[in-house]
C-alpha cells in the first residue's frame, strides 16, 4: 500500500534546492503518492510582515548561504555557487511554469532541473534562459510551454 504526501511547495525558496535535487532518488526509493501543492510563499510572508533573510542583516543572509552549502554537502548532492541571485527575480513567472509543468505531468523534473540551473549555473529560476534550459533538457517546446503559464495567471 503506498503512503500519501502532501508536498507544499514554492519555487523561490531557497532552502527548497536541497530537496528539489533529492525528490528523484526519494521517488524511486520510497512508495509514495506525492500530492503537490504550488504556493506562493512571498505572498503569504509579505501579508505576515516576515522577510526572511533581508539586506539588512548580511549576517544571517551569510549564514543562510553557508548552511545550504553544508546541507548539501551532508546530502551528497552538487554544493551550490553562492550566493545566487535572490531574491529570485522571476518569483511569480517560476511559480506559475511549475503549475504548468505539474499540470504537464513532469513537475519533478521542472523542480530539479530549474534548481539546478539557478544554484549551480546562476541562471535564475524564471526567467527565459532558465526556462528554456529546462524545457530543452525535458524535450519540451519553450514557446508554447511559456504561453501556457501564461494562461496560468487567470
Amino acid at each position: 500500500m503506498k503512503n500519501n504526501l502532501t508536498f507544499w511547495i514554492s519555487i523561490g525558496s531557497t532552502y527548497t534546492y536541497l530537496t528539489a535535487l533529492r525528490l528523484s532518488k526519494f521517488i524511486r526509493d520510497n512508495d509514495f503518492d506525492i500530492s503537490f501543492k504550488i504556493i506562493n510563499i512571498r505572498w503569504i510572508m509579505k501579508k505576515m510582515d516576515n522577510v526572511p533573510f533581508p539586506p539588512s542583516k548580511p549576517s544571517k543572509v551569510n549564514y543562510m548561504w553557508k548552511d545550504i552549502q553544508r546541507r548539501a554537502e551532508i546530502y551528497q548532492i552538487p554544493i551550490p555557487k553562492i550566493p545566487v541571485p535572490y531574491p529570485l527575480k522571476y518569483f511569480d513567472e517560476a511559480n506559475l511554469y511549475a503549475l504548468t509543468a505539474l499540470e504537464e505531468g513532469w513537475f519533478v523534473q521542472y523542480l530539479e532541473n530549474t534548481y539546478r540551473y539557478w544554484f549551480l549555473e546562476e541562471i535564475p529560476a524564471g526567467s527565459d534562459e532558465n526556462i528554456k534550459l529546462v524545457c530543452s533538457i525535458n524535450n519540451i517546446d519553450f514557446q508554447s510551454f511559456k504561453e501556457k503559464s501564461s494562461s496560468n495567471k487567470a
